[in-house]
């Protein structure tokens, strides 16, 4: 896996990001020049080290133009790269998004028993033997 850094043009005072070569923008850093750019961003973060070694194994952070990707990666092309990964991030997050939001209406939603009405007697004077008065369980059964 590579890991590409991005910053200025003549290498000088600015931002300077690591994307892998999947498009995953992985680090940034104002940097006073791009001498200290691998430094800042991987080279002294052994935090970073090690959560990278875990997710991609072996990796090689580099400058675009910089050794044998000269001609391999260019800037457009990571950058389009990144687009897609982002968009990618995107569908993912509006997918789970979704996910959560059917789970929460199928539960909220989950149809339950209806509560069967008190069954009354009525007596003959159309009072209910349970309450003596012409209620509303007695008049329905009348």
């Amino acid at each position: 896996m590579k890991l590409y850094i991005l910053g200025p043009d003549d290498l000088g005072e600015g931002l300077y990001t690591l994307i892998a070569e999947t498009g995953e923008g992985l680090a940034n850093h104002l940097c006073s020049d791009g001498g200290f750019a691998k430094g800042d961003l991987e080279a002294h973060r052994p935090e970073r080290q090690v959560e990278w070694h875990k997710r991609f194994g072996d990796y090689q952070v580099q400058f675009i133009g910089e050794g044998e990707s000269r001609g391999e990666m260019t800037q457009a092309r990571l950058l389009e790269l990144n687009d897609e990964w982002w968009a990618k991030v995107e569908a993912e997050k509006a997918q789970q998004t979704a996910m959560e939001a059917l789970q929460r209406v199928s539960v909220e939603s989950k149809p339950t028993e209806p509560t069967p009405a008190p069954q009354s007697e009525s007596t003959p004077s159309g009072r209910c033997a349970d309450c003596g008065e012409r209620c509303l369980v007695c008049q329905m059964s009348l």
